[in-house]
């Protein structure tokens, strides 16, 4: 066993770098992103420079360990960020099943509730109704007709998060 990390170690400190890595690990730095400076294959110098994580065997014997932890930490940070940030309008509308007013980019409203969002502002609405106007074609020579305003009801719908403008609270 320790003859075959030794022979790791030894490839490993013999590599040279391509010129698109060394590229990239450029641009890195100048970005300010570092990398760390051992090799790229070498599990005994990763546990070196990150004497925090476990090894292999030992993270299957804790169900995970410090990817779980990791993953954990994440998911606690991104609760937090939607009951404090701009999303707790979202997250407080799915809470209470309290109705919100989307403007889109299509120029249209939708007033519903939230059953389900993401990060994205993804969503899942229940109940909407969708609110626009249009401008009815008139025949040559005619004045220009007056905006009609227009609705439909929709039960259920997906909406994709790059399409919403503003989330507002419902004023009620």
């Amino acid at each position: 066993m320790v003859g075959e990390s030794v022979n790791v170690l030894r490839v490993c400190d013999d590599y040279q770098p391509t010129r698109t890595h060394a590229a990239a690990q450029n641009a890195e730095t100048r970005q300010g992103k570092a990398r760390p400076k051992f090799p790229r294959f070498s599990p005994l110098a990763a546990r070196k420079h990150h004497p925090e994580r476990l090894a292999v065997g030992a993270e299957e014997e804790t169900g995970g360990g410090y990817a779980m932890a990791e993953e954990n930490q994440a998911g606690k940070k991104e609760e937090e960020e939607f009951s404090t940030g701009p999303l707790s309008v979202l997250m407080m509308s799915v809470k209470n099943n309290t109705q919100v007013l989307i403007n889109c980019r299509n120029n249209k409203k939708l007033l519903g509730r939230v059953r389900a969002f993401d990060r994205h502002c993804n969503m899942v609405l229940e109940n909407v109704r969708e609110m626009w106007t249009e401008v009815p074609k008139t025949g040559k020579g005619k004045k220009k007709a007056l905006p009609v305003n227009k609705d439909r009801f929709i039960s259920k719908m997906f909406l994709r998060g790059d399409s919403v403008i503003i989330v507002l609270r419902n004023p009620k």
